[in-house]
């Protein structure tokens, strides 16, 4: 019981999206800065909206999540080992962030853009950026990539 309320008692953080370690485009530009322009806008001629693809992906997934810590805890309790359901948040978010990429279609890119990569598709170019997407668990090493 005590390693039980030893984890419960320190903080568990899992992130999902991209990191320093997710890689980068061809050219180099870090996947990490890559997603913080599709977040909030702008780039490198200020020109690319605020697709937002975290925050409406968080946005979806309360229920989800709820399920998993309903699911789960009493795993928790017989196992005393948080992990499980550490992995498994940052798998459904990785996943649904995932989703959410290949979701936005608006805006549209711009006419160029279409005519240069051969279809409207904003969020996706080679597929490597949503390929890109992780997790961590207590800042730990990157899972969930591909």
């Amino acid at each position: 019981m005590k390693g039980i309320l030893d984890q419960l008692n320190n903080e568990q953080v899992t992130k999902a999206g991209w990191f320093k370690e997710s890689g980068a485009t061809d050219d180099g530009f870090p996947y990490v800065d890559l997603a913080n322009i599709f977040e909030n806008g702008g780039g490198k001629y200020d020109n690319i909206p605020a697709y937002a693809p975290v925050k409406k992906t968080t946005s979806k997934i309360d229920k989800k999540i709820e399920s998993i810590l309903n699911k789960r805890l009493i795993v928790f309790l017989q196992q005393g080992n948080l992990n499980v359901i550490n992995q498994e948040l940052g798998s459904l978010i990785g996943s649904e962030l995932k989703k959410m990429i290949s979701s936005i279609k608006s805006p549209a890119n711009r006419q160029a853009t279409i005519e240069r990569k051969g279809y409207n598709d904003p969020m996706i170019h080679t597929g490597e950026f949503m390929r890109a997407v992780g997790y961590k668990i207590n800042d730990g090493v990157l899972q969930g990539k591909g």
